[in-house]
């Protein structure tokens, strides 16, 4: 999306392509610094060059937002808030490129800054701004540098925030090109003022790589695995739902389900509204045969978001065919499966074959083996032997006029 102001930022340093008052003189003539070649150019052919990239970079833009609001990413946090963490995590960057401790693999988003902080953080990028402005004409690749890192990391800053996360380390990868374009030219500037600069310069190369050698060794020893990854996150973050969360699923996928209730209990005091964790803990109560505590969990989940299609569909499979028959609510596990199936456009096999279930529970066994029938449609179509045959079994059930039932403690997903 920022391609095209990179490559008019490339126009103004090193290729020189930007028209000033001597090239106006020149009939449009400027100089490449580097080649020693002239370019015929005009500001208006430097624009008109890019209109291409930027017709592409307005496509991926909205291509971009609508995917991320077809996922439902995109948070609806106060401008205010955006605003500030925009001009705070600038600075942040800046200083873990700098003295990069503390990553993490995911950064709460923190709400409103103290106002000390985000007016400190303003002050220093005017400050750096105002800087690089007045050293223009003496060192112009502290420009481009500048406002390749400002531009580039811009779509990622939070202003159209996507995700929990205040920043990630990963946006800042192609961004830092603009700080170490600053830090290359400038050094190699310094370093042409003194007699033995050359040799200060691979010296200090030298320190620099070795540093960087022992702090990604250090860091790759956090990322052995899904646990250790979340577990550092939360050595070096506080309040942070999203590691608690995860590191809960890492758990559970090892077969440590009490650890696992403990890290998304702690998730939810964090953050109440997680309707996923709710969902998860549905599930996992579910398999552990609480099927009461797992039909109020699930709830409460829809309560939060009534159109999380995995909810939807656990609970309409529970209320369906629950072992408990005091639990088993034919007809409202029938509104909750066409839901999903709607939301999911009956393209699922799983929320067809639980509509179908609901159907037979809710006594239309008609309806329930046609919707059966479709489920094995699906199955048939996507090559899931599994599913098909599971469906079969279950329209042959409901062509018998039965509903099923659990017969033992499982878990909610069909």
């Amino acid at each position: 999306m920022t391609l095209p102001f990179v490559l008019l930022l490339l126009d103004y340093w090193p290729l020189g392509r930007m028209e000033n008052e001597e090239c106006r003189m020149q009939k449009g003539t400027v100089r490449n610094p580097a080649s020693r070649i002239t370019f015929p150019v005009s500001r208006l052919t430097l624009l008109l060059e890019k209109l291409p990239f930027l017709a592409l970079a307005a496509a991926a833009a909205v291509i971009t937002v609508a995917g991320h609001h077809e996922l439902r990413a995109t948070m609806n946090l106060p401008w205010e808030w955006r605003v500030a963490n925009a001009l705070v995590s600038y600075v942040r960057y800046l200083g873990k490129t700098f003295w990069p401790t503390h990553l993490a693999v995911f950064y709460p988003h923190p709400g409103a800054w103290p106002a000390v902080v985000v007016g400190g953080s303003a002050l220093a990028l005017l400050a750096v701004s105002c800087r690089v402005i007045w050293r223009a004409r003496q060192a112009p690749y502290l420009v481009t540098g500048w406002l390749w890192f400002l531009g580039v990391l811009a779509p990622m800053i939070g202003i159209i925030q996507a995700g929990g996360q205040a920043m990630a380390d990963r946006f800042a990868y192609v961004p830092l090109i603009g700080l170490f374009i600053m830090i290359v030219w400038g050094l190699a500037g310094w370093a042409g003022r003194w007699p033995r600069g050359d040799f200060a310069l691979r010296v200090l190369g030298v320190f620099a790589l070795c540093g960087c050698v022992v702090l990604t060794s250090r860091q790759l020893s956090f990322w052995q695995n899904t646990t250790t990854l979340f577990e550092h996150a939360l050595q070096v973050t506080s309040n942070n739902a999203c590691a608690h969360y995860s590191l809960g699923y890492a758990l559970a996928d090892e077969g440590k389900t009490q650890e696992a209730m403990q890290e998304w209990e702690i998730a939810l005091k964090i953050e109440p509204r997680l309707a996923d964790i709710h969902g998860k803990i549905a599930s996992t109560l579910c398999r552990q045969g609480d099927f009461a505590g797992a039909v109020a969990r699930y709830r409460r989940a829809l309560e939060i978001d009534p159109d999380l299609v995995e909810v939807l569909n656990n609970l309409a499979w529970l209320l369906a065919t629950c072992p408990e028959a005091s639990l088993r609510n034919g007809p409202e596990a029938v509104q909750l499966a066409l839901k999903a199936c709607e939301l999911t456009r009956f393209r699922r096999t799983i929320m067809v074959g639980t509509f179908a279930a609901a159907y037979a529970e809710a006594g239309l066994f008609t309806e329930a083996a046609a919707t059966a029938q479709r489920a094995c449609a699906l199955a048939t179509e996507e090559g899931d032997r599994g599913l098909l045959a599971r469906n079969q079994q279950l329209l042959e059930l409901y062509r018998a006029g039965k509903a099923y039932h659990e017969p033992t403690a499982r878990p909610a997903e069909f």
